[in-house]
């Protein structure tokens, strides 16, 4: 009986986390200064929220994963999670340029819930022997209806 009392504040607590999560699914065109892209959302909640954007799947935790498959980066890991309105990802990683260390890098990329679609915004920093390099996009993106 303590083993059941146990489990559902942990129940409750997964159950209320997941509601907290926007429903991002669904397809949308997104435009900027250099044109528009397709982007492809969907959401699988099995004993975690899996969040698949385009090819990439994100697990929305708030736990740190390895990100693995980029050659110029290393020590790579990536942290995501939600709130009401938008499902957040944090990614840092040492920038290489072959074996020789160029730099560190933080990413921050927010899906964000708008009325008619959703707004990406990604920031950066990349910390190099020559400074900072802050940069910030803003991606407006419109949900297709015929989904």
């Amino acid at each position: 009986m303590k083993t059941k009392l146990f489990a559902l504040p942990l129940f409750i607590c997964f159950c209320l986390q997941a509601q907290a999560c926007p429903d991002l699914t669904g397809q949308y065109t997104c435009t900027d200064s250099d044109g528009s892209e397709t982007l492809t959302i969907t959401q699988e909640v099995s004993d975690t929220l899996k969040v698949i954007v385009n090819d990439t799947e994100i697990i929305v935790d708030s736990k740190s994963y390895p990100m693995t498959g980029d050659p110029t980066m290393k020590n790579a890991s990536i942290r995501s999670w939600c709130d009401d309105k938008a499902i957040k990802s944090q990614m840092t990683g040492d920038l290489y340029n072959g074996d020789e260390k160029t730099g560190y890098v933080e990413t921050m990329v927010q899906y964000i819930l708008a009325e008619d679609g959703l707004i990406e915004v990604r920031s950066s920093k990349v910390k190099t022997e020559g400074g900072e390099t802050p940069t910030e996009s803003t991606l407006t993106c419109t949900r297709d209806r015929r989904n």
